[in-house]
């Protein structure tokens, strides 16, 4: 098992888990831009050369003009262009089931969903479904390269905990060239790095890759946190704050688990300290965009604390507490 320590909190490559998050169901070249960049700073556009000349004319003085490489957005001043989230709405759903029936009663709290594959994850208008390139076996691919073909997407995410070796287990320079190969031709305004585990092994896995991907379009970074109390999550993920300055994150799961091997119980009253106490960070936090809690459903093998839904299929409590705004 991998797994890397900081604290009291242990975060290690986890079965118990994997069969859900990998089954089949779930299974450009660089080139410069322009960017015009008003008096107002939280906006941003980019056209082609010629289009960008004719706006810095008409707009003169307040307008400045100045080319630069698309390698990385890091924009922290705002979502994407046509995000259906925002800095007071950033929960999302790591969902399996894709029934509209079900997803109803979340919709009013969630604004963008992913189910580890490429396929839609809700038949929901206002919800932004976030596809994945979960690995780079030849199925994932194949399967990638089927459903995004010819489509555009306002975010895409790339590979699932690739530093663990019970999930996508994939080398930082091995997923810098599947990256460049079959995750940089799809288009999408915004794209996601691998989805890493909190601590040291996440930490260093993800400054390798961006080292490898050097001039690759990365324009946010994607974790992973489990932790069974709030403190030990929200260091986590300060660490990868203060470690990558210059991006904005996603946090695609997170849950009060314990994986360490030592049997600590997430009980109702830790799982929502932790869930509180983090979100009170998350929400106050502009660099994250965006984060989803483990997981909606009532089957997976994780502590029942963590369940959005019941066994009926009705958002729980602890559901309504995470989606409330």
């Amino acid at each position: 098992m991998v797994f890397s320590r900081i604290s009291s909190c242990v975060i290690i490559g986890y079965a118990l888990v994997i069969a859900s998050r990998s089954s089949p169901q779930q299974a450009n070249s660089q080139r410069k831009t322009l960017c015009i960049t008003v008096s107002n700073p939280g906006f941003k556009l980019e056209q082609k050369t010629s289009a960008a000349e004719a706006v810095a004319t008409a707009l003169g003085d307040a307008v400045k003009l100045s080319a630069v490489q698309p390698t990385v957005s890091n924009a922290t001043t705002s979502n994407p262009i046509g995000d259906k989230c925002s800095d007071t709405v950033k929960a999302g759903l790591s969902w399996t089931d894709n029934s509209l029936t079900t997803q109803d009663q979340f919709l009013s709290g969630a604004c963008w969903c992913y189910n580890w594959g490429p396929g839609w994850c809700s038949k929901a208008q206002n919800i932004d479904n976030v596809p994945m390139l979960w690995g780079t076996q030849s199925s994932k691919i194949s399967a990638w390269k089927s459903a995004t073909n010819g489509k555009s997407y306002d975010n895409i995410l790339a590979f699932n905990e690739p530093n663990i070796d019970s999930q996508s287990n994939i080398s930082s320079t091995d997923a810098a060239a599947a990256y460049k190969k079959y995750f940089e031709p799809v288009n999408a305004g915004a794209k996601g790095s691998p989805a890493v585990t909190s601590g040291s092994s996440g930490v260093n896995w993800l400054q390798d890759f961006l080292t490898a991907c050097s001039g690759c379009q990365v324009d946010f970074l994607v974790i992973h946190v489990y932790c069974v109390t709030s403190t030990d999550a929200i260091n986590f993920i300060q660490q990868f704050l203060t470690t990558f300055p210059t991006y904005d994150f996603w946090i695609t799961e997170i849950g009060c688990q314990d994986f360490s091997g030592k049997g600590e119980t997430c009980s109702q009253e830790m799982a929502n300290a932790m869930l509180s106490g983090v979100k009170t960070f998350v929400m106050g936090e502009k660099r994250i965009k965006r984060w989803a809690w483990y997981e909606p459903s009532e089957e997976i093998n994780i502590d029942p604390s963590n369940r959005l839904m019941d066994t009926n299929g009705d958002i729980t409590p602890f559901g309504k507490l995470f989606l409330a705004s």
